[in-house]
Parts: structure tokens; sequence; C-alpha cells
């Protein structure tokens, strides 16, 4: 099977190389940069005809959300990406393309059950260009079989990579272990949905070998936890907990009335799982 991995240089590309390493895929790497382990780079996609044909394309390249400022540059960053993929479909034989999104994209001011079918969305620019991208893909590559995975917070390493420090939960472990410091810049009652990073390559390996119709999932647990009941967590399973300074800032996230719904997740008959096991992840 040839996978193409575009944006394969950040947190996710980076545990999906290692992920499918051994598994009989020949994965070809898409980079914003050249280096000696890409040999592509976006604006090079073309030169990927010489494989006539593509099993499977997966598509992480973008701004992340805090580098999304300016909502022109996001989308147009997506377009300029997503366009010359397009030629490329032309070229070669693409059978199927994944993009991966975010449950971000849904406005904090949904009540209950967040389904697929959701239309209620965030006005955040980061949000407005993932829609962008999504509405893209399956509009234009309708015959390459698209699927959008909107994903929750992801955590934990196969390869111990920094690259995903900067995300929350990542963030806090990271800095327990480094500093015996953490800081929290985020309401203690705000609640989030986090999947581990076993969770996603066990559905993506699961996917990849899954033939469906279905357009959109919502790739979450399904349980939302708090930062106090994080925090609460990461005690149980630490000594150095007693010994870290915790403290928070005040921001403008007000406590949230939504939970996500995995209804399109649940069709394909994957297993959820709902624990964090935080102790599998992190030598604390």
């Amino acid at each position: 099977m040839k996978v193409l991995l575009i944006g394969s240089g950040g947190y996710l590309g980076t545990e999906i190389q290692n992920y499918f390493k051994n598994k009989n895929i020949t994965l070809i790497l898409v980079t914003s940069k050249n280096n000696s382990k890409n040999k592509y780079n976006y604006k090079s996609i073309l030169k990927i005809k010489k494989y006539e044909k593509i099993d499977l394309v997966l598509f992480l390249a973008g701004l992340d959300e805090s580098n999304s400022i300016n909502l022109k540059k996001s989308i147009n960053t997506k377009k300029k990406i997503l366009t010359l993929l397009l030629k490329l479909s032309k070229i070669i034989d693409i059978k199927r393309i994944i993009y991966f999104s975010s449950i971000k994209v849904y406005s904090e001011l949904n009540i209950g059950k967040i389904r697929e079918s959701n239309h209620n969305y965030s006005k955040s620019i980061y949000s407005k260009a993932h829609l962008f991208a999504e509405k893209f893909i399956l509009n234009k590559f309708k015959s390459n079989n698209p699927l959008i995975l909107r994903l929750s917070n992801i955590y934990g390493s196969k390869v111990n990579s920094k690259n995903g420090n900067k995300y929350f939960l990542n963030s806090i472990i990271y800095s327990l272990k480094k500093y015996k410091k953490i800081s929290i810049k985020s309401n203690f009652n705000f609640y989030r949905d986090y999947i581990s990073i076993d969770y996603f390559l066990g559905f993506l390996n699961f996917l990849i070998n899954k033939n469906t119709k279905i357009k959109k999932i919502n790739l979450c647990s399904g349980k939302l936890t708090s930062v106090r009941e994080l925090l609460s967590k990461i005690k149980n399973i630490s000594k150095k907990i007693n010994d870290v300074k915790i403290s928070s800032k005040i921001t403008i996230e007000k406590n949230n009335n939504y939970y996500f719904c995995t209804s399109n997740l649940n069709k394909l008959s994957f297993k959820r799982y709902r624990n964090l096991q935080l102790k599998k992840y992190f030598d604390l």
C-alpha cells in the first residue's frame, strides 16, 4: 500500500510515520521543507506523479491553532496545497483521502450532544480554515472517497516527540516532569474530551483497512474531563505532584454544556476507550 502523508513533520505526522514503518506500507512524506528524510515539500507535490497510483492520502498540512492569526493566510495555506493535490489527482490514481480536522470546528455555544450532523460552528480563524478545507475536499475529491476525521484532544507519544508538548495535556505532563511546576492557562472547571495517541493510531489502522462511505467522523472518547479532574488523576499516579506548584490564570473560557457524540464511529463497530490511562504514556 502506498500512503501519501502530507504534513509529515508535525506531532501527528511523526507519530504516524513511526506507527506504519514496519507495516508493509510505503510512506511518501511531504512537509513544508525538504530534508534528508522528506523528498518532497508542498510545492513539489506534482513530482509524486512518478508513483502512478496512491492508495491513501493522509492530509495533515496547515497552520496550527497558535499560528492561525490571519484568516486569509490560514485558508490560503490549505488552499494552495489542496489545489496541487487536486492537480495530482487528475494525473495519477488516488483511491482515498482522509483529511484530519478538529472537533474545535464546533461552536462552544452548543448544548448537549454534538454529532457529525451538527452545523453550529465556531467562528475562530482556526475553525474556519478547517471548514474551508473540509468543504474543498468533499466537493472537489468526490471520486476519491474522501473522509473528514474531526479529532479530539490527542495526548501521549510513542516516539517521545517534542512536537506534541504544546498541546494541553502533553504540556502539563512535560512541565511536571521537567520543571515540577504546572501553570494552567485554563478555567479549572472547563471540560475537554481526550483520546490517547494509541487510540488514534489504532483507529487509523482500522480505518485504512475498512471500506466505508461515511464522510465525517468525530474521533473522540465521548467523555469529558475537567481540568480539576485531570489534575486529580495525575495526582493519583504521581508522587511528584505534592511538591508541584500549580497556578491558574483567568481566561475567557466558560463552563461548557456539551459533549461529543461519535454516532458515525459507532456505525463502524470500533471499540471506544473512555479511560485516560495516563500511567501508560508517562513515566510519573
